[in-house]
């Protein structure tokens, strides 16, 4: 400034082994910083926009019962659609889109966290209404465990031994055991079970899991 002063500003993560994006500051009007962060994050929330209303339509499918006589098939565009609105939750969070609409800090910082178990126990359930026997089992296993891990993450933080954030580590393991299991029942499925509504959708959940990996 005038009188050659400096002001510094220093962020500091609130844990040791902190991972993440790193905290940019910007600086000009109100409006100005808006219309900034709104313009970056446009092409994830167009992308989001558009899985949203296909996984809306797939629930709306469901519930209609358009596709309730082709059986298993319609409860997996069911957990299709909640897989799609769980996960663009958790999108929408990730790119800063949502503040715009949800001021309060905690609330965003709970759904970011609650939607990030969500849409793999959804995913799960997907998988499982595919197969059969015990490939089915063990995905309705996951999906479960997915939500253990949210319950005794919740438990911890409101209790004061830890926050959730500390607990993330959980659902990356149980996330990367998921895609092992994915692939490998896919195989047992096809090959061995002959199960035809796993080979049609066999390269989309390729796809799921290698953007997944």
């Amino acid at each position: 400034d005038s009188a050659g002063k400096t002001l510094s500003l220093y962020i500091t993560a609130a844990y040791e082994d902190y991972y993440g994006n790193d905290p940019i500051i910007r600086y000009g009007s109100h409006d100005g910083c808006s219309m900034y962060l709104l313009t970056q994050a446009l092409p994830i929330v167009l992308t989001n926009v558009i899985i949203l209303f296909i996984g809306i339509f797939c629930i709306i499918l469901h519930n209609i019962g358009w596709l309730r006589k082709s059986g298993p098939a319609s409860n997996s565009f069911l957990f299709l659609g909640l897989f799609a609105v769980s996960i663009t939750s958790w999108s929408l969070c990730q790119s800063g889109f949502l503040q715009f609409i949800i001021p309060s800090g905690a609330a965003l910082y709970l759904i970011d966290f609650f939607s990030f178990y969500l849409f793999p126990a959804c995913f799960n359930l997907f998988v499982a209404s595919l197969f059969k026997g015990k490939s089915e089992t063990l995905f309705c296993t996951l999906s479960a465990l997915y939500l253990l891990e949210s319950g005794i993450s919740t438990f911890m933080q409101f209790t004061g031994r830890a926050d959730m954030f500390e607990m993330l580590r959980m659902g990356h393991i149980t996330m990367a055991a998921n895609v092992f299991f994915v692939f490998y029942c896919l195989n047992i499925e096809i090959k061995k079970e002959n199960n035809d509504m796993a080979r049609k959708f066999r390269f989309p959940l390729y796809v799921v899991m290698f953007f997944a990996a």
